[in-house]
C-alpha cells in the first residue's frame, strides 16, 4: 500500500505515514509554518513511499495534490 511522507535534506523526514495527499500536505504546511516561526524556511517536499521504497509523487499524484483546496488542510 502506499502512503505519503515530507521529506528534505536538511529537515529530514517526518515521522508520519499519511495515507493521504491531504495529509501530507498539512503536515507540510505546518513543518513550513514552524520554521517560519524559527526565522526560516521548509525544504520538505512529499513523496510516496511504496514496498518500503521513497518515490516522487506521479504526473497523477501532483494533479491530485494541486487539486487538494486549502480548506481540506
Amino acid at each position: 500500500m502506499t502512503y505519503y511522507i515530507t521529506h528534505g535534506p536538511v529537515r529530514g523526514t517526518c515521522t508520519h505515514q499519511h495515507h493521504t495527499l491531504s495529509s501530507a500536505k498539512q503536515c507540510l504546511r505546518i513543518d513550513a509554518a514552524d520554521c517560519r516561526h524559527q526565522g526560516g524556511h521548509s525544504d520538505r517536499e512529499i513523496y510516496a513511499v511504496d514496498q518500503g521504497e521513497r518515490r516522487p509523487l506521479t504526473p497523477v499524484e501532483r494533479e491530485q495534490l494541486a487539486s487538494v483546496e486549502e480548506d481540506d488542510v
